[in-house]
């Protein structure tokens, strides 16, 4: 049998929000199977989760936590998991994610006047 990550929390009561920082934490069982490993959101039924974010590429397993910011595209539901690992793959409890309804981007607003330069 071979060791595998586990994800203890998010839990079934945990409500991540969107524009806020959430944390994923996980134990490993034994021996690391993979050393870094791709974190990703998913959410619908279980015979037919779909990925919805890639929430990190390649996380150190050895680490057993990662903090990340909830992307405003996200919408609201409580049929969200985590997925660790792709070898071994294990998932968290389902959970909610509430969409704050605010946006990551920023808007710059550029000046209606130029600004003058003096020569000397």
């Amino acid at each position: 049998v071979q060791a595998k990550s586990t994800i203890t929390y998010p839990t079934v009561s945990t409500t991540w929000v969107t524009g806020k920082i959430a944390t994923i934490t996980w134990v490993n069982d034994g021996a690391i199977t993979e050393n870094t490993t791709p974190l990703v959101l998913l959410n619908g039924p279980e015979n037919k989760l779909k990925q919805v974010f890639t929430i990190a590429d390649s996380v150190d397993v050895r680490k057993l936590i990662y903090n990340f910011t909830v992307p405003n595209t996200i919408d609201s539901g409580s049929d969200y998991t985590v997925r660790i690992g792709v070898k071994e793959p294990n998932y968290s409890a389902r959970f909610t994610i509430t969409n704050s309804g605010s946006s990551n981007s920023t808007t710059t607003t550029k000046p209606t006047n130029k600004p003058t330069a003096t020569s000397t």
